[in-house]
């Protein structure tokens, strides 16, 4: 299972703030809400959070507005020091994009079985169709980096507005 979550990109973040630890759970506690009800199929739903606090740890994370939506969530720990709070969250991508990733990569290796064959067979025939062969698994690797990219940035986002959540600044 180790190689199936290292699929799916985290983001370890530290935040530092010059609230207290309580406000800060307390802007937490505020965020999480009850999922909201649709009035009707034209309502557009607005942004909800999901969540729990237990002492000084948290989780947290927007519920999702559609089928191809899904939206990362953050746990972490929220420590105080004596003029500042520094809050560790560990952001990840949403663990049902994990088949997605793994349907990628399958696909990336059988679609590249082809060119494999094809280099092993010393036909005239196999090589004129080399030149698709060496497409397809391009395209789905490409697909797959754009999926990859596209995660990191719903992470940095979240990573962002957890840090005006909290009134603080990101320090690694």
């Amino acid at each position: 299972m180790k190689f199936l979550d290292s699929l799916l990109p985290t983001k370890e973040v530290v935040y530092q703030t010059s609230l207290s630890s309580q406000k800060v759970i307390q802007r937490i506690e505020s965020k999480i809400s009850a999922r909201p009800i649709r009035k009707s199929i034209f309502d557009a739903i607005p942004l909800s959070y999901y969540g729990k606090v237990e002492g000084n740890t948290f989780e947290l994370g927007r519920r999702s507005r559609g089928n191809k939506d899904r939206p990362p969530r953050a746990q972490g720990v929220i420590e105080s020091n004596s003029d500042k709070t520094i809050v560790r969250a560990n952001i990840n991508a949403n663990r049902k994009l994990k088949s997605g990733m793994i349907f990628m990569i399958v696909l990336i290796n059988i679609s590249a079985l082809p060119l494999f064959f094809a280099v092993l067979d010393n036909d005239s025939e196999s090589y004129e169709l080399l030149g698709l062969f060496i497409f397809m698994p391009i395209f789905f690797s490409f697909g797959f980096l754009v999926n990859y990219l596209i995660l990191i940035n719903r992470n940095n986002k979240f990573a962002k507005y957890i840090a005006t959540l909290i009134d603080g600044k990101i320090i690694k």
